[in-house]
């Protein structure tokens, strides 16, 4: 926004700490508290949504792709006056399911007047309200964790590929097939996080740590022990943040 702060360096590990429930959109989920280790991968992923119209984001459960891919909206929400391409995000978490997504992706656009199609059971209306309504605007949607066999929802994406201009973000645990002539698919395997990051995400997570004192000891043991670095999450967000909780303090000294 124009009277937003610009200089904020949204790629730098601190700045990447949003506050827990700030959401400048209303669909967009809010960014973790613990959102780090991901620069490199918010940035890469950033530069194919603005330069493909269908980008696949893939990773396991826990790895962080929906934290990723709602950080990724923020930041381009934030920065809509300056950016050609994107003025709307429309942001979709339905289960795997088509018509829960359809009805979510309704009511966004009715709520902004862009849609006059009245609510229905009929999938096949929603949709073709959907589809006129979006060929009128520049946005992106995010289907947040599609299942790759719903054939319905597949053949949804294909066809506002073909009828719109708006630009897909895709997550899904593997990847998605979509053929499509118009556009060309692009897809981002998301991987765990390196041992540095792991053991921060630990540090500020676990409630024994004291004042993050002991990181550079952690770091170096966790570095030389791939066990211990299971213990302590093996890189995925959700598995560290899990560790963290439950460690008893005796346990988290043993590791020193």
């Amino acid at each position: 926004p124009h009277d937003g702060n610009h200089d904020v360096q949204v790629l730098h590990a601190e700045a990447l700490e949003w506050a827990v429930g700030t959401s400048p959109a209303i669909s967009i989920p809010p960014v973790p508290e613990h959102f780090l280790g991901r620069e490199v991968d918010m940035y890469r992923v950033l530069q194919l949504v603005l330069d493909h119209r269908l980008v696949n984001l893939v990773g396991d459960h826990g790895i962080g792709c929906s934290s990723l891919a709602s950080a990724v909206s923020h930041y381009i929400n934030e920065r809509r006056s300056t950016i050609l391409t994107i003025k709307s995000i429309y942001y979709l978490r339905g289960q795997d399911q088509y018509s829960v997504m359809l009805k979510q992706l309704h009511g966004q656009l009715a709520n902004e007047g862009l849609t006059k199609c009245s609510p229905s059971d009929d999938d096949s209306l929603l949709a073709a309200g959907v589809v006129s309504a979006l060929s009128r605007v520049k946005a992106l949607v995010v289907f947040d964790d599609i299942t790759v066999e719903d054939s319905v929802l597949i053949s949804f994406i294909e066809c506002l590929l073909e009828k719109t201009l708006i630009r897909l973000l895709i997550l899904t645990r593997k990847e998605v097939k979509i053929t499509s002539l118009y556009a060309e698919w692009q897809v981002y395997k998301l991987g765990q996080l390196n041992v540095a990051p792991t053991v921060t995400l630990f540090g500020k997570a676990c409630q024994h740590v004291d004042k993050h004192a002991k990181d550079d000891i952690l770091l170096e043991r966790v570095a030389s022990n791939n066990a211990l670095f299971k213990k302590i999450g093996g890189g995925i967000p959700a598995q560290i943040l899990k560790a963290a909780k439950h460690f008893q303090k005796e346990e988290y000294e043993n590791l020193f």
